[in-house]
């Protein structure tokens, strides 16, 4: 029988990959994402993420250098949750 081929991982399936192995090299520690992390997980540019930074838009972050907590990217990705509209 013949092997079958493995599907390529999704955007998702990768990032929790990284998100794993960040937890697993750092212990109990806190998983952060880098600014070009986010930008990946919400399918937007670099520049985007910089600019939200400055205009104070977007997810919370800690400083030097730039990190975004996951519980707090998390939290605001739950805050910007719209239901559609009903008829």
């Amino acid at each position: 029988m013949a092997a079958r081929a493995a599907r390529p991982a999704t955007a998702l399936e990768e990032l929790a990959d990284l998100v794993a192995a960040r937890i697993a090299g750092q212990g109990r520690r806190e998983p952060h994402l880098t600014t070009e992390e986010l930008a990946e997980r919400l399918k937007l540019s670099v520049r985007t993420i910089e600019d939200w930074r400055l205009d104070r838009k977007g997810p919370a972050y800690l400083e030097d250098p730039v990190r975004y907590r996951l519980a707090d990217v998390e939290a605001w990705e739950r805050s910007r949750l719209r239901q559609p509209a009903t008829a």
